[in-house]
């Protein structure tokens, strides 16, 4: 039985001062300071907490424990969210549609599609000639067969002439060559016209009718014929147009070769 004023540690057994229990626990038994409910006090002397503050501290300890885990499980989601879109962006977010081109002829109408999302500044410079009314009244000015080879296909070029062979100014500059690997010159392919020079394309344009691979920029790079042609649409509806101008008689023009003898006229053109 302790003396008065005395009680017995909680752990080594010893008599201890009541007023000296919460120093000789902090002293001799450290780590057992919160189990016992010992905190340092601010000043030189610890104390022991009542009941009921004990409860409080534990609660506090419980409350920022779950703090923690929710502030850790929060960070994973985020990181985790983060990677799913990052990898699924392309599904996620919306892709702007590529425009649909309707070119109504003396022949009939054409429709293709404008691949802004692999060409976006060829695709740009022709809707920009499409939206300035620039093709309206002009020719198909030569349908030729490149490929000797392959006599059945052809190219059908205009956008560049009226009729009588008279050259159309161009209204904007001439465009850098933009070519997408993913794009050839298949059946239907809708391409830029240019010079030797690789970026002197502006306004005119051409058909395939039957595919023109030789003009890829692949195969004339591998054949060291420098490099080829962008393609930039793809007819969707109207090929039986195509194939009917592509076999129309055609004749040298003054100092130009394979002109139509009676002319295919553009109407109108616009984006649907």
């Amino acid at each position: 039985m302790p003396k008065q004023g005395f009680t017995t540690c909680p752990e080594c057994g010893c008599e201890v001062s009541k007023g000296k229990l919460a120093r000789h626990i902090r002293k001799a038994h450290p780590k057992k300071t919160t189990q016992h409910g010992v905190i340092e006090p601010k000043g030189r002397k610890a104390k022991t907490l009542s009941p009921r503050k004990q409860i409080l501290l534990e609660f506090q300890k419980e409350k920022e424990t779950r703090k923690n885990v929710a502030i850790v499980i929060a960070v994973v989601v985020i990181i985790v969210l983060a990677g799913a879109i990052y990898y699924y962006k392309d599904s996620l977010i919306p892709k702007e549609k590529n425009p649909t081109v309707v070119m109504e002829t003396s022949k009939g109408t054409i429709k293709f599609v404008l691949y802004k999302d692999k060409v976006p500044n060829t695709a740009k410079n022709f809707e920009r000639y499409v939206e300035a009314n620039f093709y309206e009244g002009l020719i198909f000015h030569r349908v030729a067969n490149l490929d000797a080879s392959r006599p059945n296909t052809h190219i059908v070029q205009g956008g560049g002439f009226e009729p009588g062979m008279k050259q159309k100014a161009a209204l904007y500059s001439p465009i850098e060559l933009e070519i997408d690997n993913g794009l050839t010159h298949v059946d239907g392919a809708v391409a830029m016209a240019r010079t030797d020079d690789i970026n002197s394309a502006t306004s005119q344009f051409y058909f395939c009718d039957g595919e023109q691979h030789f003009l890829d920029d692949a195969e004339r790079q591998s054949n060291d014929q420098g490099r080829g042609y962008a393609v930039f649409g793809k007819v969707t509806s109207g090929m039986d147009v195509v194939r009917a101008i592509a076999k129309v008689p055609v004749q040298d023009d003054g100092g130009y070769q394979n002109v139509p003898v009676d002319p295919i006229t553009i109407e109108n053109v616009y984006i649907e």
